[in-house]
């Protein structure tokens, strides 16, 4: 049968379409939302990111980083922590015990892993190992990845846990990296924030791209 080609301004994709064939190049990958930071805020939001139409989400952000002169956490410099919003909330939660952490360290400081875990807190520390050196966009930026597992579950007899993976640099200064698991005490998530400890903000260019997988 001869191949007839059809301009693209042709179809109408609102239109339902019926196909015998194979149809290539669409994915169950979407990019749902990007967002940048603006110099000197404390906290990032993505609200409204977690739904029951993907099952799967992972967030990527690069290029993160301590805005030089802020933190005063620890030494001029600050921790890096992260907390969720649930349906029906106004606020992201900061219950007591609700947030749970696995992770593991490793750094050029030497050849040993390490492990770390925390319970009962009000938020998850994501960088356990040594605050963020303040001051490192152009040097060495910190990149996050988060995979997040049915967050929108209405089974309330279901916690919801994510894995996570980051790199950064601290002010020991050592190359840091850590990975492990966060758990929350409950389901059906609507957003996740990340914020900097004391007075920390984020410099300006850090990009934060949240996928869902149908």
């Amino acid at each position: 049968m001869a191949l007839s080609k059809i301009q693209a301004e042709s179809m109408n994709l609102a239109d339902t379409f019926a196909f015998t064939g194979t149809v290539s190049g669409a994915s169950d990958l979407e990019l749902l939302n990007t967002t940048t930071s603006t110099d000197g805020v404390n906290t990032i939001e993505l609200n409204d990111i977690f739904s029951t139409t993907y099952r799967y989400y992972k967030i990527v952000c690069t290029d993160l980083a301590l805005k030089e002169g802020t933190g005063n956490e620890h030494d001029g410099d600050a921790k890096l922590y992260s907390r969720i919003k649930l349906s029906g909330q106004s606020s992201y939660d900061s219950g007591s015990s609700n947030y749970t952490r696995r992770s593991v360290t490793f750094s050029n400081a030497n050849n040993n892993y390490s492990g770390n875990s925390s319970g009962g807190a009000s938020d998850w520390l994501i960088t356990p190992s040594g605050a963020v050196e303040d001051g490192q966009y152009n040097s060495y930026p910190m990149n996050i990845k988060f995979d997040v597992y049915n967050p929108s579950s209405t089974n309330t007899s279901q916690a919801v846990y994510m894995r996570f993976e980051l790199s950064y640099y601290s002010y020991h200064p050592y190359r840091i990296g850590n990975w492990g698991h966060l758990f929350h005490a409950n389901n059906n998530w609507t957003g996740l924030s990340l914020f900097w400890g004391g007075s920390g903000q984020f410099h300006a260019g850090a990009v934060f791209k949240v996928y869902g997988f149908k």
